[in-house]
């Protein structure tokens, strides 16, 4: 499934928005404060309170924006969701089924018909599936599975006919209550996903707080690792990034104890994004930690893990969990991925992103970003759909040849990189006739090329010595050429 269309009012900072989503990636540029997280946690409190996959995933999203208080979980506190709290909030999400899904649907019609008297009933049945037997066992309960079944039976061609799902929150400030507007609608995308092996997910939310934990972490297999795994998804998604480790093991166990798989999955991140690494090995260390080492071969060094950058581990976790957890035709959001990089790995993010992970495996990718070399790598994607956050109330996707609306996210995302962003490197030149002559020789070849004119040998090259260097440390990798 993927997400084919948002809609959201009165939510947090944003008044008004309608946008349409493409089915790989979708990144939305926007300068900060604008409301681009904003947007991910209206989606994310959207599928937590419809159709949460665990216990607590409902309320960790609405505590994790203030609207509830672990101390006093039953009361609503609609300032932390509405931007006029005089008005509804209202979040309506368009999900677009795969045909593989919708051939599901019928084998699935038992368990939506239970899980439907389950969202109908809620609160007067004893929480947990033996409350749920005792309520399917009595009169009123077998009344209910057989309304429930005939309504499953009734509504389930029309929305196969559609191939959509609807996800629709109402937030009402005058009742204080939360609800959804079309409950089969949530129960389908509910059931769809707890059929997943539990190692599996749909939706994965992965959140700017990427705060990895200091030292060594206690790892844990079956029930308490899974338990952790689900919830941190999207009821703690914070938590992700302190699975590097369990992550890394899991992938071990699963794969038969060998680290054939586990060293593929590492060999395509180094090779395309974090160049120059390899895993070297997996071990227990003297001190009793989980070691993972590291190679660079260009320096011949080798390393723990933990001696890499935040910025590195989590890219590396992120993909990680990407391509192992994410199933197929799941929906990830991302928010802010270029966190703790530098430009020539943010550069590389969204193309590896979609070749590797979203087009193989039909996954769907909503990023937010400020960063200029992601804006310019989705610029250059048919396959990306590329929108511009410019108010609450202003969303405007940016086409191939609206390079004004592509300089004017730039500005306001506070930079003038635009030139790295449209050229395939740069030219770098003594003087002004040396552009000329390169022009009138080569005008096709030197027009997708920046030419500076840096005047004079000496000036040259101290140029040349500078992007050496910034080439040898990675912050640099865009083909850059001298004439003398």
């Amino acid at each position: 499934m993927w997400l084919k269309t948002v809609g959201i009012k009165n939510f947090r900072t944003i008044e008004n928005l309608q946008f349409a989503l493409n089915e790989k990636a979708n990144v939305i540029v926007g300068p900060n404060a604008i409301g681009k997280t904003t947007l991910l946690e209206a989606i994310r409190l959207t599928k937590a309170t419809l159709a949460p996959r665990t216990m607590s995933e409902s309320q960790q999203a609405l505590m994790s924006l203030g609207a509830i208080s672990p101390h006093n979980p039953t009361r609503l506190n609609i300032g932390a969701l509405a931007r006029d709290t005089s008005r509804p909030v209202e979040i309506d999400l368009t999900v677009q089924l795969t045909p593989a899904e919708i051939t599901t649907l019928d084998a699935l019609i038992p368990q939506l018909a239970v899980n439907l008297v389950r969202g109908m009933v809620g609160g007067a049945i004893t929480p947990g599936p033996l409350g749920l037997v005792q309520y399917l066992s009595s009169a009123a309960g077998n009344i209910a599975l057989t309304q429930a079944d005939a309504q499953v039976k009734q509504e389930l061609p029309a929305i196969k006919v559609a191939a959509e799902l609807r996800l629709a929150l109402n937030i009402d400030p005058s009742a204080s209550t939360i609800r959804g507007l079309k409950m089969l609608d949530q129960t389908i995308f509910l059931v769809l996903e707890s059929i997943l092996p539990v190692h599996q997910a749909l939706f994965s939310y992965f959140p700017a707080d990427r705060a990895l934990p200091p030292g060594d972490v206690s790892i844990q297999i079956g029930g308490p690792d899974i338990a952790a795994q689900l919830e941190s998804h999207n009821s703690q998604p914070q938590t992700k990034f302190h699975r590097l480790k369990p992550t890394i093991i899991n992938s071990f166990l699963l794969n038969g104890g060998t680290n054939d798989v586990l060293r593929s999955d590492f060999e395509t991140i180094f090779t395309n994004v974090l160049k120059d690494r390899s895993l070297q090995s997996l071990s227990v260390n003297e001190f009793g930690n989980l070691s993972i080492q590291i190679s660079e071969p260009s320096t011949g060094r080798v390393f723990d893990i933990d001696g890499m950058s935040s910025g590195e581990k989590g890219l590396i976790l992120t993909f990680l969990l990407i391509g192992r957890s994410i199933c197929d035709g799941g929906i990830i959001l991302i928010d802010e991925p270029e966190l703790h990089l530098n430009p020539a790995v943010c550069k590389s993010i969204l193309p590896f992103l979609i070749d590797t992970y979203l087009a193989p495996n039909h996954v769907q990718a909503l990023i937010c970003s400020h960063s200029p070399e992601i804006l310019g790598a989705a610029f250059d994607r048919a396959d990306c759909t590329l929108l511009h956050l410019q108010s609450p109330t202003i969303m405007s996707p940016i086409y191939s040849e609206d390079k004004r609306e592509v300089f004017e996210a730039l500005r306001r995302l506070g930079t003038s990189a635009s030139d790295v962003l449209f050229s395939a490197g740069n030219i770098f030149v003594e003087g002004p006739h040396d552009s000329d002559i390169l022009t009138a020789g080569f005008e096709a070849v030197v027009g997708r090329y920046n030419i500076t004119h840096l005047g004079g040998r000496e000036t040259v090259e101290r140029e040349i010595r500078t992007l050496q260097a910034a080439e040898r440390r990675s912050e640099v990798d865009t083909m850059n050429c001298f004439i003398f």
